[in-house]
């Protein structure tokens, strides 16, 4: 049994292959692999600034970046800020927790008041 387990072992051994080996495939796979990345990226790129037989420029989903034609002038439309419509809260309000409390502090003196104005009315 012992000798079958070692016959595996070396079987195996000589079926992996040397480490070294299987690092150089690797690194040059992938070196292939980017050159063919950077290709396509370039050819993406020059598509989206040149425009074609109608005159019309593609445009890419990047918000900001302008396009240019061969002469240098702009072709794109560039976006303008728009001003932050979301409200801005205090420092002292900052945590969930303090408004929380301080929603809780107005209703109660609402509470206090109620039998005072009741009082009044009756």
């Amino acid at each position: 049994m012992r000798a079958l387990h070692i016959e595996w072992l070396d079987q195996y051994e000589r079926e992996r292959g040397d480490a070294a080996a299987l690092q150089l495939k690797a690194d040059l796979f992938m070196h292939e692999f980017d050159k063919v990345v950077v290709h396509e990226r370039k050819k993406k790129e020059e598509v989206l600034s040149v425009p074609d037989e109608d005159g019309w420029v593609t445009v890419g989903r990047r918000g900001g970046k302008k396009t240019t034609d061969a002469k240098g002038t702009t072709v794109g439309v560039a976006t303008a800020k728009l001003p932050n419509t979301k409200k801005e809260r205090s420092k002292a309000d900052f945590y969930r927790f303090q408004l929380r409390e301080e929603r809780r502090n107005r209703t109660c003196s609402a509470c206090h008041l109620l039998p005072l104005v009741v009082d009044r009315q009756i």
